[in-house]
């Protein structure tokens, strides 16, 4: 599959995700220009806000989303990164994918550069690592992360 249009779909999924999901969705919008070859199908559904996706240039795709704040109470929002890792756990030579959702504002200032925390287990530093490198990634190329804001 092409990895432009993999790329929309999940920014479309996590869009609906967000918006179907949270019951207290503070106004405020996305917009994203996802960069594609080939032709793109893609219907979008939503119950609090709306998402328009359009053609943009010839090989682009436009996604912008509006949320709506339903409850009419006090929001608190924290933004958090969404990306995908493919971890080569230990020696043993197993890959696994996660789909990882951390704080921005950990990602942008991570705590853990140059050291390693205290772990419950020795195993758990293979994902310090992940997060070191995805931190860094973070800070060089934060478009390859969806960015979504959570209102509580």
């Amino acid at each position: 599959m092409n990895p432009q249009i993999a790329r929309a779909r999940w920014i479309v999924c996590a869009a609906v995700l967000l918006s179907a999901s949270v019951a207290l969705a503070a106004e405020g919008e996305f917009h994203r220009t996802l960069k594609v070859t080939g032709p793109v199908n893609l219907q979008v559904e939503t119950g609090s806000g709306s998402i328009q996706v359009r053609n943009g240039g010839s090989s682009e795709v436009v996604v912008t989303g509006h949320i709506r704040q339903d409850a009419g109470q006090p929001v608190t929002t924290v933004k958090y990164a969404l990306f995908l890792t493919c971890e080569l756990v230990g020696d043993e030579r197993i890959r696994k994918v996660r789909a990882m959702l951390v704080r921005a504002d950990l990602l942008a200032d991570f705590p853990y550069k140059d050291s390693m925390p205290k772990l419950e287990n020795p195993w758990h530093a293979d994902r310090i690592r992940t997060l070191r490198h995805a931190a860094e990634l973070y800070a060089k190329e934060p478009d390859n992360f969806l960015v979504l804001e959570v209102c509580v």
